[in-house]
């Protein structure tokens, strides 16, 4: 059970004419997906698994649904709605906003606002973050001035790091609050969620976890039993499911209405949340767009923006623009190794240029080598055979045919080598490229992984990968050694598995929680078990509750009342015999200082 702070409620509900004093909410999570998502405790470990840290996270916070209803005076009127969030901007001020103005429905005055508000993400400073929603009624005729004034004109939207929109918003809450409508009362409802780090660790109802909270209102204690018993909300949400941000009643499959209540949905971020309308975001959009229609002329200079971009952001904390600079070098790097690749391609195309030169060239080799291997073994032949100035003078003749076809073939091999060199040049580039594009895409794992989403792990590992293979290929193409390929996605195992155990050790600590949830909850059986036993065996005195006539203190006081008369009558019958001269002022019983008239 959570305890809210409570500015003013006074609800009369449809049960009984007297208003109640709702002081107290239960918190509950959603669970499911789809058509299918219920009303659940909170689990175990919540704080672990859905905590929201400080100066990490960024948060948005989005009240999804405010269901009220028997607000006093607001059966048949207009109704305003204001929100008050504080502990969200730096400066201590609070968010303020007024939503559209709706008319109670019903008797029992149902106000149901959908979509109240939602507001935009921002960088969570450790502070308890205190709502309070306020309901007004307001004449008719001030209701054209009110719906001029409210935050669905603004889209019911508040960016905190847009001041001039969250002035305005609070402006037009001063209006219309505190203005507007003079003499008719402001019913206010307000509850905290503390720090998950907090003092409040061990009662994750209070806690600021990035989660679904369904807040439903609790009878107080002097609130009529069948009451109490309709609306326990630990039975309610047996019943209980959601649809879009409403509860639904599972057994009529109709909207809950029998109590107030709230959802509110928060949702962290290790980054801010891209924002198309920023000039970096826009930057970053059209580098990419060039990169994919291979429009690599204009690369270069949309990175630069991108640079100027991430210098000039004043959203980004230093570690968010190191990572923007790193992700923009790597853009960089791989449009390098794209021109590259296809600068080789290109020449390969080209039967004219060195690969046409380096065919020739191979070509006049084996010729060479074919004319050098007939000659020396016409060379050999004549050595077999007994000299004579014949054979002599042909051997010489075969020996000066024989050196210029060296000299022929080494200077070919030589130009064949320069011209294999300049060709393979590209690619050697390209290869070169790519492995430090793999080396960065590894350190933005290394050095980033903290404030990175596992989505974007996921996708870095992905790119890594594929990337590894590309250029492993490259270097088999080259005769290259792709040791240092393999090392690298060695390195990539590694740190995948560290964020894999990192992973499993916060599971742990869940289960580890929840074990303690069910033995502590066996316990609290075994403890009821005995306690059900042990008055059974006791029998009636165990379970008997004495009436008022039967209790000790009653039998005490008839039987000092019953002595003191006895003393009087004694005293009037036996002492005094009617000789009032003999003990004056003793007829007159002293009345603790109350006088009798």
């Amino acid at each position: 059970m959570k305890r809210a702070g409570l500015l003013l409620v006074l609800l009369s509900v449809g049960c009984g004419a007297a208003a109640l004093d709702w002081r107290n909410h239960a918190s509950f999570r959603t669970s499911g997906a789809g058509q299918d998502v219920k009303i659940a405790q909170i689990e175990p470990g919540e704080n672990v698994k859905a905590g929201i840290s400080q100066n990490v996270h960024y948060v948005a916070v989005a009240l999804d649904t405010v269901f009220f209803r028997d607000l006093p005076g607001l059966r048949d009127r207009s109704v305003v709605m204001g929100i008050e969030i504080d502990g969200v901007l730096d400066d201590n001020k609070k968010l303020r906003g007024v939503l559209d103005v709706k008319e109670s429905v019903s008797k029992h005055a149902f106000l149901s606002f959908d979509n109240v508000m939602a507001v935009q993400p921002f960088l969570y400073r450790g502070r308890a973050i205190t709502i309070t929603v306020h309901f007004r009624a307001i004449p008719k005729n001030d209701v054209p001035i009110v719906s001029q004034a409210t935050l669905a004109k603004l889209g019911a939207k508040l960016d905190p790091l847009k001041r001039d929109m969250v002035d305005q918003a609070g402006e037009k809450f001063t209006q219309v609050l505190g203005a507007l409508g003079g003499g008719t009362k402001t019913w206010s409802y307000s509850f905290t969620l503390y720090p998950p780090d907090s003092t409040h660790k061990d009662k994750p109802e209070m806690l600021f976890t990035a989660t679904r909270h369904v807040l439903l209102a609790i009878p107080p204690a002097d609130a009529p039993k069948a009451l109490r018993a309709k609306l326990n909300p630990y039975k309610l949400i047996e019943h209980l499911k959601m649809r879009g941000n409403r509860l639904i009643d599972s057994r009529n499959g109709e909207d809950f209405v029998d109590s107030p209540y709230i959802v509110l949905n928060i949702t962290r971020f290790k980054r801010y949340p891209t924002q198309d309308d920023t000039k970096l975001a826009q930057a970053r959009k059209q580098a990419d767009k060039f990169i994919d229609e291979r429009n690599f002329e204009m690369v270069p200079t949309i990175l630069k923006t991108i640079n100027v971009e991430i210098a000039n952001d004043k959203v980004l904390t230093q570690r968010e623009k190191n990572l923007e600079r790193a992700q923009n070098d790597i853009r960089e790097v791989a449009v390098q190794a794209e021109v590259a690749e296809a600068t080789a391609k290109e020449r390969e195309k080209k039967r004219g240029g060195l690969t046409g030169k380096v065919d020739k060239i191979d070509t006049r080799v084996k010729e060479i080598a074919s004319s050098r291997a007939a000659l020396t073994a016409e060379l050999k032949e004549l050595d077999a055979k007994k000299e004579t100035k014949k054979r002599l003078k042909k051997k010489m003749e075969l020996k000066e045919k024989l050196a210029p076809l060296a000299a022929e073939e080494e200077r070919l091999k030589a130009e064949q080598a320069t011209a294999t060199t300049e060709m393979s040049k590209p690619w050697e580039e390209a290869a070169s490229l790519r492995t430090k594009q793999l080396k960065m895409l590894n350190g933005i794992l290394a050095e980033h992984a903290p404030i990175l989403e596992p989505h974007e792990i996921q996708d870095t590992e992905f790119k890594i990968r594929q990337l590894a293979s590309k250029t492993e290929s490259l270097f088999q193409q080259l005769a290259r050694d792709v040791s240092e390929v393999k090392a690298i996605i060695a390195e990539l195992d590694t740190r995948i598995q560290e964020i894999k155990k990192s992973d499993e050790s916060q599971n742990k600590v869940i289960d580890d929680l929840k074990k303690e949830q069910d033995k502590f909850r066996k316990d609290m059986e075994t403890r009821l078990a005995k306690v059900m036993t042990d008055a059974k065996l006791n029998g009636v005195r165990a379970v008997y509750k004495p009436k008022w006539y039967e209790k000790g203190w009653v039998w005490s006081l008839i039987t000092v009342g019953t002595l003191a008369a006895t003393g009087i009558v004694l005293y009037f019958t036996v002492f005094k015999k009617g000789d009032e001269d003999t003990t004056p002022g003793v007829g007159v019983p002293n009345l603790g200082g109350l006088t009798a008239k």
